[in-house]
């Protein structure tokens, strides 16, 4: 089995009994979050997508979108305004294309905030795994923003294994930057 369909069924197990976990994140937050997981996506509208875009879909991407076409994931059940990490379906990618002017050899596939990961078209193409970037909204629409050297398979599992944190950019906070 995969890392990718571990990842996701252990998750989804862990929600049977408890529709509803306590994440702790950076700093010492502590919430209650819930997870929606959409219906999944047939290779059919996968392709159509493909073609009208001429995106080429990564293997593990297109996995996830056979299962769930789409998730809300960590949407914090206190009430305050804490974005949930949103997975993006098909119709999310073409939906936020259509809104934003971002460079021509990326789209996009999960957000959270003013934070949107995307994946690098171009890098897909050449057969490369470290294909997602991560990039803010208020990035100059040519920028590509940063290279998070991860495949979707590696960003979903250390997205739910740090319970939602932007882990990635981790080794870049040491004892000498760090706020207290």
């Amino acid at each position: 089995m995969n890392t990718l369909f571990l990842t996701l069924t252990n998750l989804k197990e862990r929600l049977i009994e408890t529709p509803i976990i306590k994440v702790q994140r950076e700093l010492g937050y502590l919430f209650e979050s819930s997870f929606v997981f959409h219906s999944a996506c047939t290779e059919e509208r996968i392709n159509e997508f493909t073609e009208e875009t001429a995106f080429k879909i990564p293997q593990d991407y297109r996995e996830f979108l056979l299962i769930h076409d789409g998730a809300i994931l960590f949407q914090d059940e206190s009430g305050r305004s804490n974005p949930s990490w949103i997975i993006f379906g098909i119709d999310d990618i073409i939906d936020y294309l259509n809104k934003h002017h971002i460079p021509e050899h990326l789209y996009p596939i999960a957000k959270y905030g003013q934070t949107v990961i995307f994946v690098n078209g171009d890098r897909v193409n050449e057969g490369r795994e470290d294909y997602l970037f991560d990039r803010s909204i208020y990035d100059s629409i040519d920028s590509e923003g940063e290279d998070i050297k991860l495949n979707f398979e590696l960003f979903f599992e250390r997205l739910i294994v740090s319970q939602g944190s932007h882990c990635w950019f981790w080794n870049q906070i040491n004892s000498t930057n760090y706020s207290r």
